[in-house]
């Protein structure tokens, strides 16, 4: 396992804060791959597909449309669990890195994804990958609120912030949520936004009704 790869991004939001929406729109680039295994060859019209396909079959509780790190970096056999909630490896803690999370540390075109739901989580990871990238979710509470079974989930205090913070009041309007993904790509220097504006426009649409 490379651990001093640049390629691992932490998107760290307390649970219920619409990580995994900003996670697939990410994902969706040709910079960057989606959180399962099985996915990280595809093209992005190929995930777009899957995406909208998934979104639209979604019904009973919430999850997460069968992605995660566990399904991008673990053991298919623990989908749906938290096995992977803290960073492995070096830490002797979870389980060990998959081969598909061993290939994605080695290598440099791509971005993959891993999710930090607290401080502790994300402090201790970023020992672990000193060279990671950093998400970060701020005004979280308000939309939170919206959310069903979410109740118990508050804002979190995060110890240190990149240029990449996420205004989860964004996701209250379309324009402001497309114009934050495209900030992303830019800051992330991906090149194909505009493969992506419109379809990200469905996804958010589809997405804010599937989930209040």
């Amino acid at each position: 396992m490379n651990y001093e790869t640049n390629k691992i991004i932490f998107v760290c939001y307390p649970p219920g804060a619409g990580g995994k929406f900003v996670i697939n729109c990410l994902g969706v680039s040709n910079h960057a791959v989606l959180q399962h295994q099985h996915l990280i060859n595809y093209t992005t019209e190929q995930k777009q597909t899957f995406l909208l396909n998934k979104l639209s079959g979604q019904d009973g509780p919430w999850n997460d449309l069968g992605l995660g790190c566990n399904e991008l970096l673990g053991d298919l056999k623990l989908s749906g669990t938290l096995e992977h909630g803290a960073i492995l490896g070096k830490l002797e803690v979870g389980l060990p890195f998959n081969e598909t999370g061993i290939k994605l540390s080695n290598q440099k075109e791509k971005d993959f994804f891993y999710v930090c739901h607290d401080e502790d989580t994300r402090h201790n990871n970023i020992k672990v990958f000193p060279n990671a990238k950093q998400i970060h979710f701020i005004n979280c509470n308000n939309f939170i609120s919206k959310r069903p079974n979410y109740n118990m989930c508050k804002e979190v205090e995060w110890y240190s912030k990149s240029g990449l913070n996420w205004n989860t009041d964004w996701f209250e309007d379309i324009s402001a949520t497309v114009d934050g993904i495209e900030s992303f790509y830019n800051k992330l220097n991906y090149k194909d936004f505009d493969n992506v504006r419109e379809w990200i426009k469905d996804y958010y649409t589809l997405w804010i009704q599937k989930i209040r």
